[in-house]
């Protein structure tokens, strides 16, 4: 169900519409993967003595709805436009807690996440821009610095990629000179 997520990022990243298949105020608790990594990490080195659940704990993150992230990716991406047509999933996404309690977690080793929306959007969106280099270039030209050279790409009409060509450019190509 959390799968509408991932797919608005790269829709957006993609400058394609979305059709999102939940209700636009449909809120479910996530968790960002950095948040999830850090969560475990700080369990491993909790101390013993702090830990006073031995089966499991609950983590939280974030709670949001497809039209909270909508609103949010529209903020990097103004043309981003969103389709709600609820399907079946919808009533599986109903039966979900809206928000997750993890106040143990919180009491025990000290958790609390660090990405909230507008930080989580930032950085999915940062992260597919290294995966889709020609979409974000949109028509323009795009360099990075990737393990200390430079890398262009996008609309070379100009020379601008600077690869002492005028060939548009779809991946990164190293900067000459």
């Amino acid at each position: 169900i959390s799968d509408y997520a991932v797919e608005m990022f790269h829709a957006a990243i993609r400058r394609d519409h979305y059709n999102c298949f939940l209700q636009e105020s449909a809120r479910l608790p996530m968790l960002y993967f950095p948040d999830a990594v850090r969560g475990i990490r700080l369990l491993m080195e909790a101390p013993a003595a702090n830990i006073s659940i031995r089966k499991s704990y609950n983590i939280s993150g974030i709670s949001f709805s497809p039209g909270e992230l909508a609103t949010c990716i529209q903020q990097h991406h103004k043309e981003f436009k969103v389709h709600y047509d609820p399907d079946y999933r919808q009533g599986i996404a109903e039966l979900w807690p809206q928000v997750i309690s993890d106040e143990a977690a919180r009491l025990d080793f000290g958790w609390q996440p660090e990405y909230d929306l507008d930080k989580m959007t930032a950085s999915m969106l940062n992260q597919l821009q290294l995966i889709y280099p020609a979409e974000m270039a949109n028509g323009l030209t795009s360099c990075a610095l990737v393990n200390g050279s430079a890398k262009c790409w996008g609309n070379n009409n100009s020379g601008s990629v600077g690869d002492a060509s005028t060939i548009e450019r779809t991946t990164p190509v190293q900067v000459s000179g």
